[in-house]
């Protein structure tokens, strides 16, 4: 809020005379601007382009509000490879900065919202020097989401499109690194010893950035998907015992279930049981998620295991009244679950705070009501899970055959002039 003030009042541009302030701005980069961008600067720089289009099918509303977003869509990534021979960039306050300072990274991500944190004083140069660097990281890297959905993927862009066994380290910010950033690392093969969190220069730096709708939230491709999902998500046996979970917010004093008691005393009936994420490993939370086949839960991080859900799985996401957010919506359709939403009822605290703050008090008939109604059509989801586990299984093991690429518009095309 200081800075953004403060750029009302054209503060900043005094604070960046005096070099006071790192980021001299915040520059979007797209399919359409970042080859002219980049090549601008450092005209030796590779700039190669991706597009994903993904299909998504409508979620179903438990309730009388049909929500905008939820409604199936087509969500586009267009990801942005650069590969950087040259000193005068560096790698700073979890972002790839250009040689007159300027922020480069995906749209939708203006200077006034970057937190303090990535305005502070530093000196004038790095003082960590690396051969190769790899970036790792993003606005918000120690989030459970932003870490498993948007920036652990991108190994798989360095993987598939620069010389992997040449990157001597990976820059992932500044950021506390906690138990799940390392049991991801060391499942995805990157020794703890290559990360860097110190800002650093390098001779060659490769850096994919993705940049995607944000209308309703921050969804992900589902290329990104895939990669985090077969890192942790184990199949299930045909003797396993499926549950119902509901996944309560543990220690979270945000968002939280108003008339949580009753939604229990509720869900009990049901064959429900009460679980919380707080502690687990990434890989216990997997398989909570992979042996459920029926889950609900508030709109909470905890969804992000939406990445290990069994095709089938049926989800009830409760949100706050006059909140949107598809993150969640977008991974249960790339899990092949059936998913629905069901909107808490209006409270007196809607204008006083942040949507995304809200507490959440349930309509217990409609909940109810639902999962009687889903328990006398059981059948239907039968159907459906063995031609989606194939699909699933085709794409992770397999990969895609170019006449399954020709034949469908919606995969993955390339651009690399």
């Amino acid at each position: 809020m200081l800075f953004k003030r403060s750029r009302q009042f054209k503060l900043l541009k005094l604070l960046r005379h005096f070099g006071i302030l790192t980021c001299n701005d915040y520059i979007s980069l797209n399919s359409t601007n970042a080859r002219q961008i980049i090549q601008s600067v450092t005209p030796t720089a590779t700039v190669s382009i991706e597009v994903e289009t993904d299909r998504l099918l409508p979620g179903r509303c438990l309730g009388n509000r049909i929500l905008e977003g939820m409604n199936g869509f087509s969500p586009q990534t267009e990801k942005i490879l650069l590969n950087i021979s040259d000193r005068r960039f560096s790698l700073r306050s979890n972002h790839l900065l250009d040689p007159q300072m300027n922020a480069l990274g995906e749209k939708g991500t203006p200077f006034e919202s970057l937190p303090f944190l990535y305005k502070r004083f530093f000196p004038s140069q790095p003082h960590l020097f690396c051969k190769t660097v790899a970036y790792l990281s993003n606005p918000d890297p120690g989030n459970y989401y932003h870490w498993l959905c948007r920036t652990l993927p991108l190994i798989k862009l360095y993987q598939d499109h620069f010389q992997f066994d040449q990157i001597d380290y990976f820059y992932v910010g500044q950021f506390k690194v906690a138990p799940f950033h390392r049991e991801s690392l060391t499942r995805a093969d990157i020794s703890l010893d290559k990360l860097v969190q110190e800002d650093c220069s390098a001779d060659r730096i490769y850096a994919a950035i993705n940049s995607r709708d944000k209308q309703f939230g921050d969804p992900i491709n589902r290329q990104a998907f895939l990669y985090t999902r077969q890192l942790f998500y184990k199949s299930l046996d045909a003797a396993t015992k499926r549950t119902r979970i509901y996944v309560s917010r543990g220690q979270a004093n945000r968002r939280r279930v108003l008339n949580e008691s009753e939604v229990l005393h509720t869900l009990a009936k049901h064959g429900f049981q009460s679980v919380s994420m707080d502690g687990l490993t990434i890989q216990a939370q997997a398989d909570l998620f992979a042996q459920a086949e029926f889950i609900v839960a508030p709109h909470g991080a905890a969804l992000t295991n939406l990445l290990f859900a069994t095709p089938g799985t049926r989800v009830i996401e409760m949100i706050p009244f006059g909140y949107i957010n598809h993150c969640f919506y977008v991974l249960a359709n790339y899990a092949g679950a059936e998913y629905f939403y069901l909107e808490g009822k209006e409270t007196d605290s809607l204008e006083k705070q942040d949507p995304r703050h809200l507490d959440i008090e349930v309509d217990i008939e409609v909940l109810e009501q639902s999962i009687m109604k889903f328990d006398n059509s059981s059948h239907v989801i039968e159907v459906k899970v063995s031609t989606l586990e194939l699909s699933l299984n085709r794409d992770q093991n397999q990969g895609v055959s170019q006449q399954d690429q020709d034949a469908d518009p919606y995969r993955v095309h390339h651009d690399t002039e």
